[in-house]
């Protein structure tokens, strides 16, 4: 069962920003002067942005979860080298954190949060999938700020410095091989950093895809903003048309009643 504290921090992450300052206080006030009401009192307001994370961790709360299970058994494929196993957890890392980033573009929209923010939105889901410690932050849903997620796979590659062709190996100088172990070291290595590089490209390709949906709902947005307009004008003239026409009917009316009172 939650604590007292755990509580009030749960409904005040859960309410708007700016509501945020209000409730704290009330909260605070309700757990009286102890450690756990200056706790409460020690909450940063969260941005429009944290606030969506806060309220996608909860409103998501199972598809959450399901992030830190798709980080470890990502990071077991990349420990077992098994490419099949490794294709189909990215198959399912990419699945899920684009359902994710659909709910998040339909929560931004009733939260009135511009879609532009939505890569720093995709890549806290991403960074989740490859972190059961950043997952957990997810889904306990209490940031004030967005956190920052340069999305990275295993052995520190960064994706924003990824290069799509294959490394090239440098041509040494022939040298004496020092023996069998020298040898088995140098392959064991170079396929360490082939394994490396083919999971940046997975990482860069994931990027591009995002950043090619972000645009793709920016599109139907603005699409769906015009004909919110266009809507907004027919029925404007609608009304100016039936104005006028009961405008008309009540003047025949009026015109009928005086021909009826003027016949002998």
């Amino acid at each position: 069962m939650a604590s007292a504290l755990e509580s009030a921090l749960d409904a005040l992450y859960l309410v708007a920003p700016e509501q945020f300052i209000e409730t704290r206080k009330a909260l605070a006030a309700q757990l009286g002067k102890g450690p756990d009401a200056k706790a409460v009192l020690e909450q940063k307001k969260p941005t429009r942005v944290a606030h969506v994370l806060n309220r996608l961790a909860r409103d998501q709360a199972d598809d959450i979860a399901g992030l830190s299970k798709i980080a470890e058994r990502l990071s077991h494929a990349h420990q077992t080298g098994k490419a099949d196993a490794l294709r189909e957890v990215i198959s399912e890392q990419r699945q899920a954190v684009t359902a994710l980033s659909t709910k998040a573009s339909a929560l931004m929209s009733e939260l009135g949060v511009g879609l532009n923010e939505l890569p720093a939105i995709n890549a806290v889901l991403q960074a989740a999938t490859t972190s059961p410690e950043r997952a957990a932050e997810l889904a306990l849903g209490r940031f004030s700020k967005t956190p920052e997620a340069n999305v990275s796979f295993f052995g520190g590659v960064d994706v924003s410095s990824v290069r799509t062709e294959a490394p090239e190996v440098a041509k040494a100088e022939s040298k004496p091989v020092p023996g069998p172990a020298a040898k088995e070291d140098r392959e064991a290595a170079m396929a360490t950093a082939r394994k490396k590089w083919e999971q940046a490209r997975e990482s860069a390709g994931e990027v591009e895809r995002l950043e090619a949906e972000h645009k793709r709902l920016e599109r139907e947005a603005d699409e769906a903003a015009a004909a919110a307009q266009k809507a907004k004008s027919q029925l404007h003239e609608a009304r100016m048309e039936a104005k006028r026409h009961a405008t008309f009917a009540t003047a025949l009316k009026a015109e009928h009643q005086r021909l009826e009172r003027e016949e002998p």
